[in-house]
């Protein structure tokens, strides 16, 4: 991956933000940088209408390629999202942060 590499969202995958499920739960386990991508990656959604860069994310949040990398691996592990590599491009699949019950129970 590569800042230039560009992505895109999977259609009709927008997801309700729930903050205090992702500050609450994930925070303590994801970090700082994660919750900064998802949160990026939750805001900007387009519904799969265009082509972006990955140093769309590393200029808005002021991260190094590193970091992204690091909170993308994060945030697959903990199921928040799910990146697909194809040939010329990646898709990204958001998933929803769990509700406290359903997180504790997992």
């Amino acid at each position: 991956m590569k800042p230039i590499d560009t992505f895109s969202y999977i259609k009709h995958n927008q997801v309700q933000y729930d903050s205090s499920s992702l500050i609450q739960l994930y925070f303590p386990i994801i970090g700082n940088d994660a919750v900064a991508v998802y949160q990026y990656l939750v805001h900007f959604f387009d519904d799969g209408s265009g082509a972006h860069r990955f140093s769309d994310i590393l200029n808005h949040l002021q991260f190094g390629m590193k970091r992204l990398e690091e909170a993308l691996v994060m945030l697959t592990a903990i199921d928040l999202l799910v990146l697909y590599q194809l040939p010329e491009a990646y898709l990204i699949k958001l998933h929803q942060p769990l509700g406290r019950e359903a997180f504790l129970n997992n």
